[in-house]
């Protein structure tokens, strides 16, 4: 039995059900793998870049940045982000590219 997490092919699964532009942009803007990092490894990055593309909108976005935690397994941060980041992401046509 396989248990391996892919943050980012979690999140590109989730993106292309409810947005193709929010999917493909995920996929151009984060384009290295981090499987094979550590599941708390592979949160810290992956909130980070969200971390950044969430504040850098005009407005507040703590609430919905809070969601991105690391004290929390794979199953629940996942809920989380389809739950309380995805309306979020699809609302403001995230992610964008950053100059």
């Amino acid at each position: 039995m396989n248990n391996k997490v892919d943050l980012k092919a979690s999140i590109g699964d989730v993106l292309l059900k409810v947005s193709q532009a929010s999917h493909q942009r995920w996929l151009a803007l984060f384009p290295e793998p981090i499987d094979h990092l550590p599941v708390k490894q592979q949160m810290e990055v992956v909130n980070g870049f969200w971390r950044v593309q969430l504040g850098l909108l005009n407005e507040p976005t703590y609430r919905v940045r809070e969601n991105l935690a690391i004290d929390i397994n794979s199953q629940q941060w996942m809920q989380r982000f389809e739950q309380d980041i995805v309306p979020f992401i699809v609302r403001h046509n995230l992610p964008r590219r950053i100059l």
